[in-house]
């Protein structure tokens, strides 16, 4: 496949067809995720970043059961990269290697320097698939989604995600555009 990878449809209904194509409404749909659908065997940092973040995608309705390894994967490579950087800033990015005699043989880069730019490339990656580019995000108007999770719980988002996908169902109910055979 060459070109863009297309955006889901969610995104794009969120985001606004800026360019008036054609919504895929035959996307596969998925059970939307819940907050505690947090893999156990997630790193503490990984599951920090986890509770940071799943509340707000899950009322967007951009994490569905179906996401969960490659979200999961997000916050394993926030948190490996989190602790590089932790690593770096106590103990300095280079070693120092030194002979028998204790002359300076080489200076060297710490394994952390290589750990934390292969993980934040990897963040990279995934913040493109989840939308959290600041890019993407100028691109998704908020009256329509809604931008503060707040204290809601885990029932209250599920209806606020429901309410959500009413009502761009309601939107698009008379813009829906039908096959010709």
């Amino acid at each position: 496949m060459r070109g863009r990878r297309p955006k889901p449809t969610r995104v794009r209904e969120i985001a606004g067809d800026r360019g008036k194509r054609r919504l895929n409404r035959s996307e596969p749909e998925f059970s939307p995720a819940t907050a505690a659908d947090c893999p156990a065997w997630l790193s503490d940092g990984a599951k920090k970043e986890w509770r940071r973040l799943a509340p707000a995608l899950i009322k967007l309705g951009l994490l569905t059961k179906a996401d969960l390894v490659a979200f999961a994967g997000y916050c394993q490579c926030y948190a490996h990269w989190v602790e590089a950087e932790e690593f770096i800033r106590q103990h300095g990015m280079t070693a120092t290697l030194r002979d028998d005699k204790g002359s300076v043989k080489a200076v060297i880069p710490v394994p952390q320097v290589g750990i934390a730019i292969k993980m934040l490339d990897k963040i990279r990656q995934f913040a493109a698939e989840f939308g959290f580019t600041p890019s993407a995000r100028g691109r998704i108007e908020l009256d329509k989604a809604g931008a503060d999770v707040g204290d809601l719980t885990e029932e209250e988002l599920i209806a606020e995600y429901e309410a959500i996908k009413s009502q761009l169902a309601k939107e698009a109910g008379g813009h829906r555009e039908t096959a010709v055979h």
